[in-house]
């Protein structure tokens, strides 16, 4: 049994995350791949297989899937997929910063540096995107 669960996982893995086949109706519709609920659950699950297992192809599968959602120009994702990229990404991942809003702390976030307001202002921006 446990043999055709991992035959489907290792299946599930072999899509790109343009096109994930546990997001088959997304496809069809012809929408543009967006992180959405269904990608937070797949790749906690294999974040779990791995930590259960030891086996890296699960690691290495969330890490570049994650990373498709990463814009070139280094925007900074926000809410859940930010959490979970606590995980795979914590020198590129800021978390709890709303409190220091105000001082003088920077969060150095890959190549970047931001303040807290900053931070901020990204999750601001997100939830108008979103409204609209």
């Amino acid at each position: 049994m446990y043999k055709i669960i991992e035959d489907y996982i290792d299946k599930l893995m072999t899509s790109s995350p343009d096109m994930p086949l546990w997001n088959i109706e997304y496809i069809k519709q012809g929408k543009k791949p967006s992180w959405n609920y269904i990608d937070g659950c797949m790749t906690t699950s294999l974040i779990e297989m791995y930590k259960t297992t030891g086996e890296k192809k699960y690691l290495d599968f969330v890490v570049s899937f994650v990373d498709y959602y990463v814009d070139e120009d280094g925007s900074i994702l926000i809410g859940k997929i930010a959490k979970e990229r606590l995980l795979t990404h914590p020198n590129k991942t800021a978390a709890n910063f709303k409190r220091f809003m105000g001082t003088d702390k920077k969060y150095k976030l890959g190549k970047h540096i931001f303040t807290p307001e900053d931070l901020s202002s990204f999750i601001l921006k997100s939830l108008k995107e979103n409204a609209e």
